[in-house]
């Protein structure tokens, strides 16, 4: 962690990267709600948010 970021920043950079972890959870749990199970379509497109969100958390990380 970079000793020269503000707190403040720190620790919503923080928080956003839980929000973008939950986000997840969440579409792979709606995905489920509707029938009970995932299609290969829902599968597809978990695995899209699930990659984006990856990258943008790893982005994050890099700024602590």
């Amino acid at each position: 962690m970079k000793a020269d970021i503000n707190p403040l920043l720190k620790t919503e950079i923080g928080t956003q990267v839980m929000v973008v972890e939950r986000f997840i959870k969440q579409c792979e749990m709606a995905a489920m709600k509707d029938d009970g199970v995932i299609s290969k379509e829902e599968r597809a497109l978990l695995n899209k948010i699930a990659k984006a969100s990856q990258k943008y958390v790893a982005e994050l990380k890099k700024l602590y």
